[in-house]
């Protein structure tokens, strides 16, 4: 088994987190009208990219919606109406917000505590302009550690034998102050805070639906014989393959929706991987599966939010 060793670890002060959201460049608002409807909202997250946008009364923000909210709410009893419901009828009122001037900290340690991937940046006037999402703060702390995270790359493909882990003996101490790169040779069990929902690769779409919405997930893990990973469903798969596209009446295999063959790292891999495959191909989920390729957990963009949120605070 190999191992990283021998790199030069960056160790910062955590003053460095203490600088304007203006350092991340968020993206500009996306915003819709709470009377506007759910495919309108489909439509929208789609054409955009986006996995959140602004609710908005004029230039007033009202709340904020997302693609769970879109399938937390779904009734197949009632699907062919759900879509034409308005927006206001599921968004979250009176979202967190962040003014431009609070600091990166503190959007870091909101994010991690109340587990949010997006926060609503308003001006003086309470008028939402830009969004910071979880995957900006990736971005930030890939860029004040280069050697604990991004040279160490990315890591899609690999066999047991050449997992890499750090030496067990290897020091993660550092001062009340400052920040150790160190923490991110962690194996990734130590930022797993949820178990993963697995379903059998025959079920169909209105069970697993039902399923994720009384488990409260985003993502479940595609199996067969309750064993082999054979693919992932996620929220973006919903919006994207379901939402306006799959009659939830019919009797739809959730292999016939899922992303097949799907990444994955074992609970073992270094914090790193996760951070940077995560923020290349924009996941929010990674399964960790154990060395027989099995499903055992998860770790989600969040729970690397919060794995650095409880080294600042």
């Amino acid at each position: 088994m190999s191992r990283i060793k021998n790199i030069n670890l960056d160790t910062i002060d955590k003053s460095k987190f203490d600088v304007p959201i203006s350092e991340l460049s968020p993206r500009a608002i996306v915003s819709i009208s709470g009377d506007a409807s759910l495919q309108d909202l489909v439509e929208l997250l789609i054409k955009e990219n986006q996995g959140s946008v602004c609710v908005v009364d004029g230039s007033k923000l009202i709340g904020i919606v997302s693609e769970r909210d879109l399938f937390m709410n779904v009734d197949d009893d009632d699907f062919d109406q759900y879509l034409k419901k308005s927006v206001s009828d599921i968004m979250t009122p009176n979202p967190l917000t962040k003014f431009s001037n609070d600091t990166i900290a503190s959007c870091l340690k909101l994010m991690g505590i109340r587990r949010v991937r997006s926060l609503p940046i308003v001006n003086e006037n309470g008028e939402p302009s830009h969004m910071l999402t979880a995957h900006d703060m990736l971005a930030f702390i890939i860029k004040l550690f280069p050697h604990s995270i991004k040279n160490i790359g990315t890591l899609f493909e690999w066999t047991v034998s050449e997992v890499h882990v750090q030496d067990e003996n290897f020091s993660f101490t550092s001062s009340p102050h400052q920040l150790s790169g160190n923490i991110f040779l962690s194996p990734l069990k130590s930022a797993v805070s949820t178990d993963i929902l697995k379903v059998d690769q025959n079920e169909i779409i209105q069970d697993v639906i039902k399923k994720m919405q009384a488990r409260k997930r985003g993502m479940v893990a595609i199996t067969c014989f309750e064993t082999e990973l054979v693919g992932i469903l996620t929220e973006r798969d919903l919006l994207r393959k379901v939402f306006g596209k799959v009659d939830l009446c019919a009797r739809v295999r959730i292999s016939e929706l899922m992303t097949p063959s799907p990444v994955t790292l074992l609970e073992k891999h270094a914090v790193s991987y996760a951070i940077n495959n995560m923020f290349e191909k924009r996941f929010r989920n990674i399964i960790l599966v154990d060395e027989e390729k099995t499903p055992i957990s998860s770790v989600s963009v969040i729970d690397l939010v919060k794995f650095v949120t409880d080294k600042l605070i």
